[in-house]
């Protein structure tokens, strides 16, 4: 075909290269893609001279790119880095995306000035990038270098780009201050830098992005405030989960006028979800004009955060809203929110998602929340709500978790034996309750059972009544109890006496209040002079923490955990010579420092000062108190460095100071007299330097946990000689060096993380000595060699993470025997060879397989079907090839919704037993993107085959899949028609079909799927109307994109406008064509009228739905 200049054969079963390409000498243009060609890139290319764009992604080539192909000189595109690339001087396009090249990146391409696309993420890219590249590329449009590992600053040069519309550089390793040359991008569309090391404050310049609609800078290490003077222009998307802290900025908190710009944010997130350590402290309140100014909003999460006083009635407006998080905002801030739920929260019609839960909101439950009737998920735990769940209409479909910790609220869902109630009692018990609370009432029963012991109150020692559901105030009648020495009325519902009737029990030494409704500290309490232990713990009590109780002078225990109280702590506490235990812990507004008094407590064991907002450098006093045995400073704002004089505390048995902003190298000095400490924590600071080799010394030390800090060089070998050790985590710090075959020695270890350092070499073998691990995790390093066959021997391992590295070879057979495996990742890695078999034979127990990003082959096992468990399987980005099982009827977390599984290690201490959980925090990749969930994310279910050679169709039985959340099939050669009983999958809200060859029509039903939120059908065979009601209105024309034959909205115009008759007639011949079963008469005579002038014809484009028939005419042609 001499005079042929373009050629597009992609997204066929091509198998070899046709060899007639190479007679067509005026080629232009071929497009070979998403095939399956196999065997070397033919050296006959360089045969078309003429050619200028070449496409060969997605088949199957093997050996190396080909010199030859350097002598076509006019290429301008080519999608397959030798450095001769920077020769190609006329390159436009260049895409190397998603293989596995490594190296640096060539000076020379900044040869290659004509370059408008440079695509190359997910490859294993090191160093740093030369900044001279972007001296030339002044006509550059996108570049996208995500998932690689790219080091050092972001170029200053960048600027230059002024051209520049999308920068996608997630996930390296990009370190230094975001440049404020990017201010000067003003034609920028899309701007993600998250998941690097990127540090500092944000520069004023990004907000002289005019164009931005996406802008994504989560998961690094920025401080300061968000942007102080930020208008967000017309952006669609804010992410900033870092350690960003002040107000919400002043353009979102404006009363009197609202400000335009903001009117089209789509999504805002200035949570902690993304990224650990990387937490916001924004304070104040959500600004008032929230809903006005920014009414198109869909998610709204300012969770875990310091927002301060109640929900404002403008979020009412917010119509689009899917999302409302606000929980956990009594955590980091000086207050909590408070105030009723809105009364207008029906009319947001499509919230899917509502978290108000660990606040103080009191009153009812508004009565027309039923009317939500898209709510898939509600939690209101753990706040001051009270009367009746309106348990009708949507509401019935939640159970009790979603109520827990509102002891108030009556109704149907709560745990016998429960409080019932009807409409009208309702109103009723909800009045009384509140009168309760104040105190207007007492409960009649209760006065009457205590009236008799106050009558016999010369035989009354001890009085114990916990956790026996008692409401009302604390009676003054008690004060009648003079002999009584011991008294607890822990966990029940009662709230601070009328004091100026309580009478002084002199007598008592024993007073237990603990979670109970107190909101004032009993000033009867500081009469008790004989007083031993007091404990109010968990109780809203507010104030500052009364110098009165310097009064107790026999104190011994103080706990007053878990309560509202502000201020500072008191100097006078120090004046209690006697006190062996102090518990402030949790009382995050009480702030300032510590008094230097505490000093004066010669006797004290016990300080917890956990989450105290504290905020002074580490007092060097702490080391008078020579007798301690337990500190905990862990979630408070200390800095500066450990003081040396921590070194007297020579009966340490814990030490936390977790979470905190302390800096500069430890003193090794601090651990020579530590011999008996058995946990020490010191994870999500800021500790620089080489970990000290004293800490060897510490042979009865069981926890090791010094996660998220910047510590740098080798693991001292001393540190392998810890032979008590029984959780062990360094993960994402800087060390580096390999792992010694001595580790073997820590035989008791059970956790042992070291997630995302620079650790290189190969796992030992000694590894499979360690008998009692399980958890094991050496994520994100850069370990090379094979999976040791030894990894068999650790039979209790539950949790297996190796992603992220450069491991070869095969899953060695032996890993069969950790039989009690729950979740495996080894993506991100070159292993290769089949998927194990015996995966769901011998191991039954998984909730996660990742093997994403390797190079696996073969077909996809069915045993998968008997993991029963299964809620994550992600064989993305492979070369599994061969049909999709029938392996989904027994999967049964996506079949039906199931409280989520995770895997937790107990560990009991003062603060009682906590729960590590190392599954259920799950990295899932959507659209190309990692999400993290965790604990508190709602339940997640999902399937993700993408990028890889599946082929056929998808079977029927997938659809069974009702709880299924995420579904990704894209960028396979997936052919038939979309099953029609896709509407089943009722809880998918991620659908990606794309790239991939599926024929027919869009099933009608689609639109039942009312929690979808992304859906891609892109570049497929589809036909016909888009089912364009429902939920289907929510997405744009990108989901439709590459199916020519698809009509109707939202298809951009001049669209093929299509009404359901017209639709219906064409359904039914496209569906008679593609399956052969007749011919088109016209078709065939048009055809042959055109053989017959064959020398008229230029162009062919064979429209999809005509491809059978076309094919078998032009086979007929050419026989001639």
């Amino acid at each position: 075909m001499e005079s042929l200049i373009a050629l597009s054969l992609y997204g066929n079963y091509l198998t070899e290269f046709p060899s007639f390409i190479f007679g067509c000498k005026k080629l232009v243009h071929l497009d070979l893609s998403s095939n399956s060609i196999t065997g070397p890139i033919p050296v006959e290319l360089k045969k078309l001279p003429k050619l200028q764009e070449l496409i060969l992604s997605g088949n199957n080539f093997t050996g190396s790119i080909r010199h030859d192909i350097g002598l076509i000189s006019g290429l301008k595109t080519l999608e397959l880095i030798p450095s001769q690339l920077g020769l190609c001087t006329n390159l436009e396009a260049l895409l190397l995306q998603n293989n596995n090249i490594r190296g640096s990146l060539p000076p020379s391409l900044a040869a290659s000035s004509r370059t408008l696309e440079f695509y190359i993420f997910g490859n294993r890219i090191t160093g740093a990038i030369p900044w001279w590249i972007f001296t030339n590329w002044t006509n550059l449009r996108t570049l996208s270098r995500r998932e690689n590992s790219f080091i050092g600053p972001i170029p200053l040069e960048i600027g230059l780009l002024k051209n520049l519309r999308w920068l996608d550089i997630i996930s390296n390793k990009f370190s230094g201050h975001i440049p404020l040359e990017i201010g000067n991008l003003s034609k920028l569309v899309y701007l993600n830098l998250r998941g690097n090391h990127l540090i500092g404050s944000l520069p004023s310049e990004l907000c002289n992005l005019k164009a931005i609609e996406i802008l994504d800078l989560s998961s690094n290490n920025f401080h300061g405030q968000l942007f102080p003077d930020y208008h967000p222009q017309d952006k669609k998307f804010l992410y900033a989960s870092n350690n960003i802290f002040g107000n919400i900025p002043v353009a979102l908190s404006q009363n009197n006028k609202v400000p335009n710009v903001n009117s089209s944010i789509k999504c805002m997130n200035i949570s902690r979800l993304k990224f650990p350590n990387q937490v916001n402290r924004f304070s104040s309140s959500i600004p008032r004009n929230i809903g006005q100014a920014m009414p198109n909003i869909r998610l709204l999460n300012v969770s875990t955060n310091g927002t301060t006083g109640s929900i404002p009635n403008s979020i009412g407006d917010m119509m689009n809203l899917t999302m409302l998080d606000l929980a956990w905002n009594k955590l980091m801030g000086p207050n909590h929110l408070s105030g009723k739920i809105l009364d207008k929260i029906h009319k947001m019609r499509v919230l899917e998602n509502l978290d108000l839960s660990n606040n103080l909101l009191s009153g009812e439950i508004p009565s027309n929340m039923p009317s939500l009737t898209f709510l898939g998920t509600l939690n209101l735990s753990f706040n001051n709500l009270s009367g009746p769940i309106p348990y009708s209409g949507h509401m019935s479909t939640f159970d009790a978790s979603s109520y827990y910790g509102n002891p108030h609220l009556c109704g149907p869902l709560l745990p016998l034996p429960e409080k019932k109630c009807t409409h009208d009692e309702s109103i009723s018990n909800s009045s009384n309750s509140r009168n309760m609370r104040n105190g207007s009432s007492e409960i009649p029963w209760m006065s009457v059972g205590l009236e008799f012991g106050f009558g016999f109150s010369g035989l009354f020692s001890v009085i114990f009544v916990p956790r026996n559901n008692l409401f009302g105030r604390i009676p003054y009648r008690l004060g009648k109890l003079k002999q009584a020495s011991f008294l607890d009325f822990g966990d029940n519902h009662l709230i601070s006496p009328n004091t100026t009737r309580f009478l002084n029990m002199e007598s008592l030494t024993d007073l237990f209040l603990y979670d109970n409704s107190l909101t004032e500290f009993a000033s009867f309490i500081f009469g008790c002079k004989k007083l031993v232990h007091l404990d109010l713990s968990y109780n809203s009590i507010t104030g500052p923490i009364p110098i009165e109780l310097k009064k107790l002078t026999k104190l011994q225990e103080l706990i007053l955990s878990k309560n509202k109280f502000t201020g500072s702590i008191p100097h006078d506490i120090g004046l209690i010579s006697g006190l062996k235990t102090l518990d402030l812990a949790g009382n995050d507004i009480l702030g300032g420092h510590i008094p230097a008094s505490l000093g004066q407590l010669r006797a004290l064991e016990h300080l917890y000062l956990m989450s105290c907002g504290l905020n002074s450098s580490s007092p060097s006093q702490l080391g008078l108190f020579a007798n301690l045995k337990y500190l905990y400073l862990s979630l408070n704002n200390l800095a500066g460095s450990l003081p040396p004089s921590l070194a007297a505390l020579s009966r340490i048995s814990d030490f936390f100071i977790s979470s905190n902003s302390i800096t500069d190298a430890i003193p090794g000095c601090i651990f020579t007299n530590w011999t008996n400490l058995r946990n020490l924590a010191l994870a999500r600071n800021s500790f620089i330097g080489p970990i000290p080799r004293e800490i060897g010394l510490l042979k009865n030390l069981r926890w090791l946990l010094i996660s998220f800090n910047k510590f740098s060089r080798h693991i001292p070998m001393e540190i392998w000689n810890l032979t008590n050790l029984e959780f062990l985590e360094f993960a994402s710090n800087e060390l580096n060096g390999t792992l010694p075959s001595s580790i073997r020695n820590l035989s008791k270890l059970v956790y042992l993380n070291l997630y995302g350092n620079h650790l290189t070499g190969s796992i030992p073998t000694s590894i499979g000595d360690m008998v009692n691990l399980t958890v094991f995790d050496l994520a994100g390093n850069k370990l090379i060699g094979p999976l040791r066959t030894t990894l068999g021997n650790l039979i209790d391992l539950k949790y297996l993470n190796l992603s992220n590295n450069t491991l070869l070879g095969k899953i060695p057979a032996s890993l069969r025997y950790c039989s009690k495996l729950k979740s495996l990742d080894l993506g991100e890695n070159q292993l290769s060879g089949n998927i194990p078999t015996w995966i769901g034979k011998s191991i039954k127990s998984f909730y996660v397989l990742c093997l994403r990003s390797n190079m696996f082959n073969g077909t996809i096992p069915r045993g998968i079907s008997h993991l029963c468990s299964l809620q994550v399987l992600d064989l993305a980005l492979n070369n599994l090839s061969g049909v999709i099982p029938a392996i989904f009827n027994n999967l049964t977390p996506m079949i039906m919704s199931t409280t989520p599984e995770y895997y937790m290690v107990e560990i009991y201490t003062y603060l009682g037993r906590i729960e590590l959980t190392f599954f259920g925090d799950v990295n899932i990749f959507v659209n190309g993107n990692m999400q993290e969930y965790n604990r508190s994310s709602s339940p997640v279910t999902t399937i993700d085959f993408s990028s890889n050679n599946l082929s056929e169709r998808i079977p029927d039985e997938l659809t069974r899949l009702s709880s299924l959340l995420m579904l990704n099939l894209s960028h396979n050669h997936l052919s038939g028609k979309i099953p029609d009983k896709i509407h089943k999958m009722r809880g998918l809200e991620e659908l990606d079909l794309s790239n991939n060859l599926f024929s027919g029509e869009i099933p009608l039903n689609m639109p039942s799927l009312i929690f979808l939120g992304t859906l891609n059908l892109s570049f497929n065979n589809l036909s016909g109307p888009n089912p364009y009601s429902g939920q289907m209105t929510t997405f744009d024309a990108s989901s439709y994109y590459g199916n020519p034959q698809v009509c109707g909205p939202p298809l951009p115009l001049p669209e093929k406008k299509c009404t359901r008759d017209e639709s219906i007639s064409n359904s039914s011949n496209s569906r008679d064509m593609r399956n052969g079963s007749s011919e088109i008469p016209w078709m065939s005579i048009c055809f042959g009228f055109g053989f017959g002038f064959g020398g008229f014809f230029s162009v062919i484009f064979v429209l999809k739905k005509w491809s059978h028939s076309v094919l078998e005419w032009m086979d007929c042609f050419t026989a001639f």
